[in-house]
């Protein structure tokens, strides 16, 4: 709903629930364009440097045998 005040839009009235997703969104979306201007700048970082810094040393065909341990504590 646009609230109006001498015929020009002063306001809108939308559900919460609306509101929500389109704020998650607007912030997707500004994530994906800071992504690609920093790509275009020269901004990027080796994969491997990214998983290490983040502490993900170990390959994906550990994962299972890693799961596996997990689950039987």
């Amino acid at each position: 709903m646009l609230l109006t005040n001498r015929g020009r839009g002063v306001a809108v009235v939308q559900a919460l629930a609306d509101y929500e997703a389109e704020s998650e969104e607007r912030a997707f979306l500004r994530g994906v364009v800071q992504g690609l201007v920093d790509l275009e700048e020269g901004r990027e970082t080796d994969p491997s440097a990214v998983k290490s810094r983040l502490g993900f040393t170990g390959h994906a065909s550990q994962a299972p045998e890693q799961r596996r341990r997990l689950s039987r504590r």
